[in-house]
């Protein structure tokens, strides 16, 4: 529904798989898991690291970026390699 309003090509048939269609998706997967979080009494936690952040790899305000505790939140994605190893 939010991309035909949007009039975005996908809405149409046409595979286009762009910025605004993946931002659209992690805001729905967001808004998903904040809504069950709330109905089961439990908090949503984020994965993304420094390095997405500084760089931008992020839906910032309504996706990877939003979440109630985040756990890599202040390490760079090259400590995190070596703190799962």
């Amino acid at each position: 529904l939010m991309l035909t309003e949007m009039d975005h090509p996908f809405s149409r048939g046409e595979k286009v798989y762009d910025v605004t269609f993946e931002n659209v998706q992690a805001g729905l997967r967001t808004d998903y898991l904040f809504r069950l979080a709330n109905q089961r009494g439990g908090i949503v936690l984020g994965t993304g690291d420094l390095s997405e952040l500084a760089l931008g790899w992020s839906t910032y305000g309504v996706g990877d970026q939003m979440s109630h505790y985040n756990v890599n939140g202040g390490v760079p994605k090259t400590l995190i390699q070596h703190l799962i190893r």
